[in-house]
């Protein structure tokens, strides 16, 4: 059962990663300038040449989302009630015009924490003590570019927002996000422009990120498989002391060799328990 289970175990938790083993499109060393129209279908893109001015915090575009969404038809899909908000932030550069469409967009999402407002999120207008909920993760996902910049970082690592695979898609919904954009800043909008989330790991994708899943799903199965070891050797060592206690007195007789016993004579010794 072991050898059974191990191998597919393993095959099953590598398949999970949205990473390992798989052809990767990127941009490596991009310039928000100079994005081909291909651009917003890579994996993972890495910008070079950017600066803190060049995320419009301004100009960012907020959702409010909910769960279920609606299909084509406009009834609801299956699934559970949620509510949360995306903040789509145009990362631009210094010849950029608001009439020119934004070319790269760097979204945060609080993970269906409930309506928030991304600019108290960012400038971070809450309580830390009771109003933070829902508004913190914003805040961190939001000012981790813009810290990375001020530390000196000369560039910027990004993954496409449904590069990782996920029981949650974000990438449709996010369009939505910079549709409000447009709406609320009047910005013009490409829906084919690379909408993406921060590389947790800030090197070029993506060697990093399969050597540091790899490890722990490699853990996490050898961990999984301990108990199917012992439950095997346990079995396999159960005839052997099955055998040894056969030469063992036992501590009772059934009636029929009690019969069979008092036929031949009396007996004379019952054997203790041991």
């Amino acid at each position: 059962m072991a050898l059974g289970v191990f191998p597919a175990t393993l095959t099953g938790s590598t398949a999970g990663t949205g990473w390992a083993k798989r052809g990767v499109v990127t941009r490596a060393k991009a310039r928000t300038g100079g994005l081909d129209r291909d651009a917003g279908a890579a994996d993972a893109i890495s910008l070079v040449d950017v600066t803190v001015e060049d995320f419009r915090f301004d100009l960012m575009g907020e959702l409010h989302a909910t769960l279920p969404m609606e299909d084509e038809t406009y009834f609801y899909k299956a699934g559970a009630e949620a509510s949360g908000t995306f903040c789509a932030v145009p990362v631009t550069h210094a010849n950029w015009t608001i009439a020119q469409p934004v070319p790269f967009w760097y979204v945060c999402d609080n993970f269906w924490a409930g309506h928030r407002n991304c600019t108290d999120a960012y400038e971070k207008n809450y309580d830390d003590e009771y109003g933070w909920y829902g508004l913190r993760a914003l805040h961190t996902c939001l000012r981790l570019p813009i810290d990375a910049l001020e530390r000196g970082a000369t560039e910027l690592h990004f993954l496409h927002l449904d590069f990782q695979q996920s029981f949650e898609p974000k990438y449709e919904i996010s369009e939505k996000a910079l549709l409000r954009a447009s709406v609320q800043h009047e910005v013009s909008v490409d829906i084919n422009a690379p909408r993406v989330y921060w590389n947790p790991i800030q090197e070029p994708c993506c060697d990093a990120l399969a050597s540091q899943t790899n490890a722990v799903l490699t853990a996490v199965t050898i961990l999984s498989l301990l108990p199917l070891v012992y439950l095997t050797f346990r079995d396999l060592l159960r005839p052997l002391r099955s055998a040894s206690m056969r030469d063992t007195t036992r501590a009772f007789y059934t009636r029929a060799e009690l019969l069979k016993a008092a036929n031949k004579g009396p007996v004379t010794k019952v054997g203790r328990r041991r």
